[in-house]
């Protein structure tokens, strides 16, 4: 029991570890990235920000699993079995052959301590903010009544409300929205909920709000802020082509605009609202000339090379890993 204690301490000092050595890097690396960022396409800005958004925890639980990958081939291939070549009384190993003989140092167990509620307070405060938004909008599903329109619900309520569901994949408007625009705006804003329901931007947005935070505080926020917007201008970009006008879709969004008071309601990740992001950069967005999307083909190809540098890299990171994780759990 004490040696399955002692791998659980390694494992979860190697993610920690991990996590904090990339957060740190996309912190460095990130206002280098921004400008080139905002030269691309909005679609594209999107995915590769949820690249960056979920990147540091991502990172250290499969670099961390590609760890333990040596010793799992030790079982198949003994030649393979590097932990043999470790005297005794070395380092301990990153695998589960040859878990550690001991619970692991108190010292340790701090750092643990640390890394767990490091990561688990916003983890827990996104994930009960989550439930409740979905809540909220379960209930706005459940009570509105479906328009004459498939897939769009009319919720009684006097705030100019427009949100894309993940819940049940539909999109939500408020009477009062519907009384204060014309018939073409109102198509438009319903177009561009649409657009987030296609490209699953509700999910991509709960998916990165609970997966960034291994981020520093201050990165993540302005990881996601960024993120929201490069979501919307997509959405944007979308239903205009959809509506076949860009100008018309900019009227949509200054149209409701005018109607919030102050900011936009708050509906969580779980519903993406239509005036949720910076209505001016998007409306310069659609009235100056869409910039150009790049192939998510070439994403892929990068990420493949990124994962197949992850799996050589196995090896010797595995070794260091151990080194650092004994130094600090020593």
């Amino acid at each position: 029991m004490s040696g399955l204690l002692g791998l659980l301490q390694l494992f979860i000092l190697s993610v920690g570890l991990l996590t904090v050595l990339t957060a740190l890097g996309v912190a460095l690396a990130y206002r280098l990235l921004q400008p080139r960022l905002d030269q691309m396409g909005p679609a594209r800005r999107a995915r590769l920000l949820t690249g960056l958004c979920v990147a540091p925890l991502c990172f250290g639980l499969a670099q961390t699993c590609l760890f333990f990958l040596p010793g799992v081939l030790g079982v198949v291939w003994p030649a393979l079995d590097h932990c043999l070549s470790h005297s005794p009384q070395g380092h301990a190993h990153l695998c589960v052959v040859h878990p550690p003989t001991a619970a692991g140092a108190w010292f340790g167990w701090t750092l643990v301590c640390g890394a767990v509620m490091g990561l688990g307070r916003p983890l827990l405060r996104d994930t009960l903010r989550t439930w409740r938004s979905a809540r909220l909008v379960r209930q706005l599903v459940r009570t509105a009544p479906p328009s004459d329109e498939a897939g769009v619900r009319v919720v009684s309520s006097s705030r100019p409300i427009a949100a894309a569901t993940a819940v049940a994949s539909e999109v939500i408007v408020s009477t009062s929205l519907v009384e204060a625009l014309s018939e073409e705006q109102l198509q438009a804003v319903i177009a561009h909920e649409r657009a987030h329901l296609q490209r699953r931007d509700p999910w991509r947005r709960m998916c990165a709000m609970l997966l960034s935070a291994g981020h520093l505080s201050f990165v993540r926020d302005r990881l996601l802020s960024d993120l929201e917007l490069a979501c919307e201008q997509a959405s944007d970009e979308r239903a205009a082509r959809h509506i076949g006008d860009r100008v018309r879709m900019a009227d949509a969004l200054l149209a409701v605009a005018r109607l919030l008071p102050g900011s936009a309601p708050e509906h969580g990740p779980v519903a993406v609202a239509f005036g949720g992001s910076s209505i001016s950069a998007r409306v310069h967005s659609l009235l100056a000339p869409p910039l150009r999307e790049g192939r998510p083909a070439t994403e892929f190809v990068w990420l493949l090379l990124a994962a197949l540098t992850c799996a050589v890299s196995a090896g010797p990171g595995h070794h260091l890993v151990e080194h650092l994780v004994a130094l600090l759990g020593s």
